[in-house]
């Protein structure tokens, strides 16, 4: 995973591919479902063809490891589970493991490319805030199923209701790119600045996400801004004392702006999301409990009746039309994976995220900026998250594997 790849041939399409895998894990439902992995799935193997890299033994060998990991856990968890899942779940592994495949055998570097692709949906949220000001008789609705939002041209896209909770943002949309919603969208940039700052070091990268992030005026996505540049700024005024007010200062407007949306979110307008998302905490604390070493399996709507029924054992009463709302679905990634995966799972999971080689610059800070995140939103069942655990299941599974390079082998000793 060599760092200079300008020369690389065909690289654009590594940028297209994990671009394209960043769109699946969050995008705006503008294309089919399976129409989008299916296109993941072709570029990948597109790629493989290209460049004549395909590691067939290893593909097959790590697929064989994964599925049987996931047979286990069927077997072993909630019985009534829908075998169909855990087989697009395969897909998605083998996915992310064909894309970890490349970067191991291949001079490639992930982390360049994976910080262009994100630049790119930067720069598409930036042009989409900004035309909202000029053709704001243009925007119109755009709806997909049980999805809504505002857009212009359908290819720039923003929340149903102007923002209000911030004196400087009255009558503007929040940017939420090409994103399903602002959460999402600081995700991306914040992951953004940790590249631009901690792998490929570029400092307009990282000044543009941290703009990126302070337009979705999200109280994660400021809270996960300050996690990610708090290592940064803080070497900043070990370097030059100068910038300590201007440091502080910044950190003291995006936790009073936090605060304000957090209040907002739990007594205001927000209200209904913020009981959501407690209500799937505490359910979900209570499915584990009931289901401790293997969980009560992958099936979102397995889940949304236990929660369902547990929360009518402890009201002792039926669910109200206003309290079925809260049983859509887990929005948080980790209590999804926490109850669906057992405790088992669940730190397999963790120690194989901690071990990717794809970041392997502060990986123990990396991984801590994706469970932050994945609190708030549901992420980390995606092609794109997943090639971080599988990438550390290589690690578990063959650390010596015969005909790796002798660049891979380091980093895995490294690991």
């Amino acid at each position: 995973m060599n760092s200079e790849s300008s020369a690389v041939p065909f690289r654009w399409l590594n940028v297209v591919i994990l671009a394209l895998a960043v769109f699946h894990s969050g995008g705006v439902p503008i294309i089919e479902f399976y129409y989008l992995t299916t296109a993941l799935g072709a570029l990948v193997v597109l790629r493989f063809f290209l460049r004549g890299t395909l590691p067939t033994t290893a593909l097959l060998l790590y697929s064989a490891a994964i599925a049987g990991l996931l047979f286990a856990h069927f077997v072993l968890s909630d019985r009534t589970q829908n075998p169909k899942l855990y087989v697009l779940y395969l897909g998605y592994a083998v996915i992310a493991l064909a894309i970890v495949l490349h970067y191991m055998h291949s001079a490639d570097d992930v982390a360049t490319d994976f910080r262009d692709a994100l630049v790119f949906f930067m720069v598409w949220s930036f042009a989409g805030f900004l035309l909202q000001f000029p053709f704001s008789d243009r925007i119109g609705t755009y709806a997909k199923g049980d999805y809504e939002a505002l857009t212009f041209a359908n290819l720039f896209f923003y929340p149903r209701f102007a923002e209000a909770e911030v004196p400087f943002l009255h009558n503007v949309y929040r940017s939420q790119g090409l994103f399903w919603e602002p959460g999402i969208q600081q995700i991306y940039m914040n992951a953004l600045l940790f590249v631009a700052l901690y792998c490929r070091p570029s400092r307009w990268m990282a000044w543009g996400a941290i703009a990126a992030v302070l337009l979705t005026v999200s109280t994660a996505g400021y809270v996960v801004l300050l996690y990610v540049a708090g290592p940064w700024l803080i070497g900043v005024v070990r370097r030059r004392p100068a910038f300590a007010p201007l440091t502080i200062a910044l950190a003291a407007v995006l936790v009073v702006a936090a605060m304000i949306n957090w209040t907002e979110k739990v007594h205001g307008s927000g209200s209904r999301s913020a009981q959501a998302r407690e209500t799937d905490f505490r359910v979900g604390m209570e499915l584990f409990r009931e289901y401790p070493w293997a969980g009560i399996g992958l099936s979102r709507e397995r889940m949304h009746d236990l929660s369902a029924m547990s929360y009518l054992q402890s009201q002792g009463g039926p669910l109200k039309p206003e309290e079925v709302e809260k049983f859509k679905g887990f929005t948080s990634s980790l209590v999804y994976l926490t109850c669906g995966l057992g405790l088992f799972g669940a730190v397999l999971f963790v120690v194989c995220f901690y071990r990717q080689q794809l970041l392997p610059e502060w990986p123990l800070y990396w991984l801590g900026m994706v469970m932050l995140c994945a609190v708030s939103e549901p992420i980390l069942n995606t092609p794109l998250f997943l090639m971080f655990p599988v990438s550390g299941l290589t690690t578990l599974l063959m650390p010596r594997a015969v005909g790796l390079p002798a660049a891979q082998r380091a980093l895995l000793d490294r690991g």
